[in-house]
């Protein structure tokens, strides 16, 4: 590659070629499906299915969601130039990634007694595509003036799975398998919805472009004073789509849709920015030194969504809306204007003293009719004792920085949250209209106010490094969504600025030099954040809740507690007995449930007895925890030996009043048609229903049933939300840089290879598929559910084990 200017030849390029592949799979996380037969019939059934012998009242385990997965292949390529001369310099990069997961269904996992003909899945797949391309071009003119542009590209193509907290999902369906009620078509077993082996027909396909391009420039007009601008677009464009083919019911189980459906939903994003700034750096005198900036910030936002879905193919081979017998459509726009200027002077005395102050005003066309601007002050002191009185210095204490601010933002409420709005719906009876929002001309964003408080310090001779912050925020004027009078006629919950929030913590941090000699270095790392909130007010307002009406989501928002506290039904764990079988609230004696399971009984035949703390008569709002750590960080070390070795480990960790809502194990233990078919619960459920067990044995089983079971409605959140500390091991590399002499021979400039393991090990006491999986992801539209929905987990796939090779080579 040459370029030529018109100041001559530029130097030669640079070039780093990367090449990575590398291999994931699951951890075995799942719990196998058992179950067992009630009668004769069933029994020879199952035989017949699994090829085994087994009789009535005896466990049988089967493990239908492992056998979905195999090995998953990861591949990955790089290459980047940079280079330039005397005026411009520049670096282009571009980036190919191919991931094809473990979920890998194939025919045999679906084939079933007496024939075990294996049957084909569909043709979902966990796959992702990735190609990127990023340019930078930097031009220095002259002496006064820098010019940079950044352009970038990416398109991604991804599939997966139907999952997580959904009936149609296949690791759903294949973790609800109940192997006593397998047949030759459904060899999973699942009693409703679809078997699994259907649900692999559908697809779920996401194709999105991101283009982003930017100017900036760089202009010195005195030796003082200079002048900054940047002007940019950033453009996505995504295109997402569901696919039931028609004929989807293989096995002839699901009903839903079965002549085919297709959902594509369409979203652009535009932003447009500009920033400009001028900053004047002056001395005063030698020893105080003051930097000015002043500057303009805008963005404009705009969005545009269409979707469209139809229903009922007229036959095979068809994936257009056009050839649906029925069509919908739908779509939205919106554009948001936020622009504010700001000002901030730095004045430093010697170079140990530095005090700053700053305000920013910001203006949002998402604001209120009656609001118009939002002021956000903020005050910082930064003070170095060891430089300011060197004395104080020892081999102990090397350096040491004091830092202290004051502060305050802002959150933005949605574009259309200020207007009355009405939602148009179709009819029999023609076109209408229907209340949607009800409207608050006098919205403003919610403003947080921190302060912080910290230091930096380096100890014994800068082996050992420390950071700590402590800080305290409040959030005035929360956007809350609130209910307003029905009366009205507009039942959809309307934002209002009447909640507060406190929150504080600390962040502590260290570094440590532990060894360093010619061949070998050691450096060990650690680092915390701890932090406690709580919802001081709501304005008069209920508690809010996650997730609408589904009564299994245990998120709420209310005074006194933190966000998103988990709210459910508590056991009377005092009691020898916490069991009610005659339905009047009351624990019964011993010698009655005695007489009461002299004979098999269903788990549904009695009821536990719960507490009422507050005695509201509401069972359900007792805090069982919170969804967010008192504890967040990690810990690791960095080992350098043999001029030519590098080896790395990374440990993350969350602890401290952390709790997860395992729906995932809630249902299977507990649900009497897609449950109960963890080995633990099943062997519980079997003790009762067995016709030898004794009546002593089915009182115990009663007993461990309601202790550690029974879940769900009307028992929401009991024996379902628990303790998820872990420590994940989430990385361990081993690198080997080639000496020079060896990568010469090869005509290159320098190489490494790296070896890794990624997300090796969870060390934790959860029962569930993975702590740090969540039932729904976030979004940028805000509301209950994006902000405070979380510690769900539901029937998810857990985070992959990964083992990386990696081969990087300058020439």
């Amino acid at each position: 590659i040459q370029i030529f200017t018109k100041k001559g030849n530029f130097g030669k390029p640079r070039f780093t070629l990367q090449i990575e592949q590398g291999a994931l799979t699951y951890p075995d996380r799942y719990k196998p499906n058992v179950g067992f037969a009630r009668n004769e019939e069933q029994a020879a059934r199952m035989s017949q299915v699994y090829g085994v012998s087994i009789k009535p009242f005896e466990l049988y385990s089967e493990k239908f969601v492992k056998e979905l997965f195999s090995t998953g292949y990861n591949q990955s390529y790089s290459l980047s130039v940079s280079g330039g001369g005397s005026g411009i310099t520049y670096f282009v990069n571009g980036r190919f990634q191919q991931t094809d997961g473990p979920y890998n269904p194939q025919p045999e996992d679906f084939a079933a007694g007496p024939d075990f003909t294996p049957k084909p899945p569909g043709d979902s797949n966990d796959f992702l595509r990735r190609g990127q391309f990023s340019a930078n071009l930097n031009i220095v003119p002259s002496n006064k003036l820098n010019i940079r542009v950044s352009t970038g590209y990416s398109n991604v193509h991804q599939e997966v799975p139907d999952n997580n907290n959904n009936i149609y999902g296949v690791v759903s369906l294949a973790m609800f398998g109940k192997p006593e009620w397998a047949n030759s078509n459904n060899r999973q077993g699942t009693v409703a919805f679809a078997t699994v082996r259907e649900t692999t027909y559908q697809q779920t396909e996401d194709n999105t472009d991101h283009a982003y391009v930017s100017i900036a420039t760089n202009y010195k007009l005195t030796s003082e004073i200079t002048l900054d601008g940047t002007a940019g677009l950033d453009f996505v464009s995504q295109r997402s789509s569901t696919f039931r083919p028609f004929g989807w019911n293989v096995d002839g189980k699901t009903g839903a849709e079965t002549d085919g459906s297709l959902t594509i939903g369409k979203r652009e994003h535009k932003e447009w920015t500009v920033d400009v700034k001028a900053n004047w750096i002056h001395n005063f005198t030698r020893d105080i030194s003051s930097t000015f900036v002043v500057g303009f910030q805008g963005f404009n936002t705009v969005n545009e969504f269409s979707s469209g879905f139809g229903v009922r193919f007229p036959g095979p081979g068809l994936e257009v809306l056009g050839a649906t017998e029925s069509q919908t459509a739908s779509s939205s726009f919106s554009e948001v204007i936020n622009a504010g200027w700001f000002f901030q002077e730095q004045v430093g005395y010697k170079d140990y003293l530095y005090l700053t102050a700053g305000i920013r005003f910001d203006a949002n066309s998402a604001f209120g009719s009656q609001f118009n601007t939002q002021s956000y002050p903020k005050v910082s002191l930064s003070f170095v004792p060891s430089t300011a009185f060197p004395s104080i210095t020892s081999s102990f204490l090397s350096t040491l920085r004091l830092r202290g601010a004051v502060g305050q933002s802002g959150q933005q409420p949605g574009a259309f949250d200020q207007f009355t709005t009405f939602s148009p719906f179709t009819s029999s009876d023609g076109p209408g209209v229907s209340p949607g929002n009800l409207g608050n001309p006098k919205l403003k964003p919610e403003v947080s106010t921190e302060y912080e408080a910290g230091f930096e310090a380096g100890l014994l001779n800068e082996k050992l490094g420390l950071e700590f912050t402590y800080w305290h925020r409040t959030v005035n004027d929360a956007l809350v969504a609130r209910q307003f009078p029905l009366s009205g006629g507009f039942m959809n919950l309307q934002l209002d600025n009447i909640g507060e929030l406190r929150a504080h913590g600390f962040d502590i941090g260290g570094r440590f030099n532990a060894l360093r000699t010619e061949n070998l270095e050691v450096e060990l790392f650690a680092n915390g954040a701890y932090i406690t909130e709580k919802v001081t007010d709501l304005g008069g307002a209920p508690p809010l809740k996650a997730g609408g009406s589904y009564p299994r989501y245990r998120n709420f928002i209310e005074e006194g507690l933190p966000p998103g506290a988990h709210l459910g039904a508590k056991l009377n764990r005092s009691l020898q007995y916490p069991i009610d079988i005659n339905g009047d609230g009351q624990a019964d004696s011993r010698e009655d449930l005695l007489n009461f399971f002299s004979q098999p009984r269903d788990p549904n035949s009695f009821k536990p007895i719960l507490v009422d703390e507050d005695g509201d008569g509401d069972l359900l709002d007792h805090y069982l925890g919170k969804p967010t750590p008192d504890w967040a960080g990690s810990f690791g070390f960095n080992v350098s030996f043999l001029k030519h070795f590098r080896l790395s480990s990374l440990f993350e960790y969350k602890a401290g009043n952390y709790f997860v809502n395992n729906l995932t194990d809630a249902f299977r233990k507990s649900h009497p048609l897609i449950g109960r078919n963890v080995p633990e619960a099943a062997k519980t459920e079997l003790i009762l229903l067995n016709p030898n067990s004794t009546a002593e044995q089915r009182l115990e089983a009663a007993n461990r049933w309601v202790r550690e079971f029974l879940a769900l409605a009307p028992y929401s959140g009991l024996n379902t939300i628990e303790k998820a500390d872990f420590i994940r091991w989430r990385e361990l590399s081993l690198t080997y840089d080639f000496p020079r002499t060896i990568a010469s021979r090869f005509g290159v400039r320098n190489a490494s290879l790296t070896l890794a393991g990624r997300n090796i090990a969870l060390f934790t006491g959860y029962t569930g598929i993975d702590p740090e999986t969540n039932a729904i992801g976030r979004s940028a539209g805000g509301g209950v559910d994006a902000n405070f929905l979380d510690g769900v987990e539901a029937f998810g796939f857990p985070i992959p084990r990964q083992f990386v090779a990696t081969l990087r080579v300058g020439f």
